[in-house]
């Protein structure tokens, strides 16, 4: 395997070619440099399969739209930037060798330990960006708990996202006359409880720190 260029940036068909010659690993061109993406763990990769296997199962017999997986590269407009998400949703008509999404219209970031804040902070709105995108989804795999940016009519973004909390909760995507239950989308994971904080000063408890909304 060839190692990854340093110290100087590259343009995106160059990137495409090195990720090519690779046989193996996740990498991603962030303002034309290429950055080394940590591996996924199986809670992640099990919650990507059960994400991918739902919008499959909807998308079945339409002609339009398919699910792309984590190996389908954004391309973020006008910036030297190529990001990989965990899955989603393609409407557009990509060559067969194109490692890039046509027309992304969902896109779904699994949080990691490791990259939290930059899938929060740096990638929601690098997506909000990329014209035709509609629903953005960030799935924390340690709880039962997804944000859900939707698109508004006049094409603007919500300040905050909608929450979808606990494995009795549902996301609504009536574009594609599909409902993700936490349930089906966690698929038989379990949850620790989350450690609680006693103040000895106030009989109420204290949620653990960090286990606020991340967003």
């Amino acid at each position: 395997m060839r190692g990854v260029p340093r110290r100087r940036k590259v343009a995106p068909e160059e990137f495409y070619r090195f990720v090519r010659a690779q046989d193996g690993g996740r990498y991603e061109l962030v303002d034309g440099e290429i950055i080394a993406m940590a591996g996924a763990n199986r809670r992640h990769d099990h919650i990507a399969a059960n994400g991918i296997r739902l919008l499959g199962n909807a998308l079945a017999g339409q002609t339009k739209c398919a699910v792309f997986t984590m190996d389908t590269f954004l391309r973020i407009p006008g910036q030297t930037t190529r990001r990989q998400a965990d899955f989603g949703i393609d409407c557009g008509d990509p060559p067969e060798d194109s490692l890039e999404a046509d027309e992304p219209r969902l896109i779904a970031e699994i949080l990691s330990g490791t990259t939290a804040e930059i899938d929060v902070i740096d990638k929601v709105p690098e997506y909000q960006t990329i014209s035709g995108v509609e629903v953005i989804l960030v799935i924390d795999p340690n709880w039962p708990r997804v944000r859900v940016w939707r698109r508004s009519p006049d094409g603007t973004w919500p300040p905050r996202p909608e929450r979808a909390d606990g494995l009795d909760a549902a996301i609504k995507l009536p574009k594609w006359d599909l409902v993700i239950r936490l349930i089906d989308l966690y698929g038989r994971l379990d949850f620790r409880p989350r450690p609680i904080l006693v103040d000895p000063d106030q009989p109420e408890e204290l949620e653990e720190p960090g286990a606020s909304d991340p967003v």
